[in-house]
């Protein structure tokens, strides 16, 4: 047995050594060879499965496809109920208004909004519904081929992106506020004091855009600026997680990791080969410069404004508030101008309280003569309508009596009186603008007079109005 193991380890090393000495002669020949039939070649190593939209030695760029509008929903559908969860579970006014009839509490829900304000604190409103706009606008970029790669610039395709998401994050907004599964029919939140402004309907979308412009800035020029800094995956992941939590938590409803970037989809991106066929023109494409249109096919504008209800006399009141303005441009000089905003009385005293709801529509003259500065003048008719709530200090003080909290939503109908009046309005005035990007324009100043046929409702008048308005105005259809 020891002398056939010893027979079978000489004639292992025999041919090891053949094996060597024919790859020498090959070596010094430059002759072929078989020594791969002698010793079994290694397996070719296997391809790395590049991401998918990304190859790699190559710039992710766009692609000419639909949005993907099945895995969208799936997003937005999770995102609705993960909201709605968590309503039911923290507010119990939303999960007593579950027992009452639906359509009729419904109805009561859509028939009660008036007013800018809704009674929530300054980080839900300015913070967080804002946070909603732009987690859904990003679901709806992680969804479109087309512009899934775009970064913050001039190019077409970033604002064209960004467009589509303000109004995916309104029609998103809308569904949650006031649509069939929204605030208004699971528990008619809005039917209760004092949930009844527009204030998130204007800001969740316009704001919430205007924080996924901060996002995409940030992501370009700070966390890129990290990442060419540092190899460590973990600082990188903490950049791109820390300083763009609206797409990292949109990233997340759509099943993917929190730190995913279409534009460089690995987090071992390698800077320096994009550096290279950036060099070599091999990404220009991507993010073409285009000639900016002289004249804007729409405008939108988000707007803070002074209302002055019977200006310069001793009983006039200041409301201060917002809106926003839609603007259709149908030739270089005319277009035609939809005005909605809201505001809050100011200076009413410990127990009344009141609010204002305009909404105009009509002309507006613009002078393009001048290259950045155009002046505006517009005429506007439509409506304004004026609530008053007035609390009973002695309903109060019987509540108080009895250890009953009066500021609970149930008690508000007994504690205070509410007082509505809906009259027509014209207005009538103007402003500059002033151009700063093809996309981007500020309202430096509007001063109007507006007229209503209120006249006196208790104990106020309001027909004769002065407004002062500014804001920021997206200009499309110059890029």
């Amino acid at each position: 047995m020891l002398t056939l193991r010893l027979n079978k380890f000489v004639t292992l090393i025999s041919v090891l050594m053949l094996s060597l000495c024919l790859d020498h002669l090959n070596a010094a020949t430059g002759s072929a060879n078989d020594s791969e039939a002698i010793l079994p070649a290694k397996p070719a190593p296997k391809p790395r499965k590049p991401v998918r939209g990304w190859v790699e030695g190559t710039l992710p760029g766009p692609r000419d496809e639909p949005i993907q509008w099945r895995g969208l929903m799936k997003s937005s559908t999770i995102f609705l109920g993960m909201m709605h969860a968590f309503r039911l579970a923290t507010e119990p006014g939303t999960r007593e208004g579950l027992k009452g009839p639906f359509f009729q509490g419904y109805a009561d829900s859509l028939g009660a909004l008036h007013g800018w304000s809704d009674g929530d604190p300054f980080l839900v409103n300015y913070i967080g519904h804002p946070m909603q706009g732009a987690v859904s606008g990003y679901m709806l970029i992680q969804h479109d081929p087309k512009f899934q790669t775009v970064q913050f610039g001039r190019s077409s395709q970033y604002w064209k992106s960004r467009l589509r998401a303000a109004a995916y994050a309104w029609a998103f907004s809308e569904q949650f506020e006031v649509g069939p599964m929204s605030e208004a029919s699971i528990g008619n939140v809005q039917a209760l004091y004092p949930a009844y402004g527009f204030v998130d309907h204007v800001i969740t979308p316009v704001v919430g855009t205007g924080w996924i412009v901060l996002e995409d800035v940030l992501d370009k020029y700070v966390v890129r600026n990290v990442e060419r800094r540092t190899d460590n995956q973990w600082l990188r992941i903490m950049a791109r997680v820390g300083l763009n939590p609206s797409r990292s938590m949109a990233n997340v409803l759509s099943r993917r990791a929190p730190w995913r970037r279409d534009d460089r989809p690995t987090v071992y991106w390698d800077y320096e080969m994009e550096d290279r066929l950036l060099a070599a023109g091999k990404g220009a494409e991507l993010f073409p410069e285009t000639p900016a249109a002289e004249i804007p096919t729409a405008e939108l504008t988000v707007q803070p404004h002074v209302l002055w209800y019977n200006a310069g006399r001793s009983d006039s009141t200041v409301c201060v508030g917002g809106g926003g303005v839609g603007q259709w441009n149908f030739s270089r000089n005319w277009s035609l101008v939809a005005d909605v905003g809201g505001c809050k009385m100011l200076g009413w005293g410990e127990n009344l309280s009141g609010d204002s709801l305009t909404y105009l529509f009509g002309p507006q003259w613009n002078g393009r003569n001048w290259r950045k500065l155009t002046p505006r003048v517009r005429f506007l008719i439509g409506g304004n309508k004026i609530t008053q709530e007035e609390l009973l200090p002695d309903k109060i003080k019987e509540l108080e009596d009895q250890g009953i909290n009066w500021k609970e939503n149930e008690y508000h109908s007994i504690v205070a009186n509410e007082y509505d009046q809906n009259a027509f309005a014209f207005l009538v005035g103007g402003g500059f603008d002033l151009t700063v990007h093809p996309a981007l324009s500020l309202q430096l100043a509007n001063l109007d007079y507006m007229y209503t046929g209120l006249g006196e409702f208790r104990g106020r008048r309001y027909t004769h109005n002065v407004s002062f308005t500014f804001g920021v105005t997206l200009r499309v259809g110059t890029w």
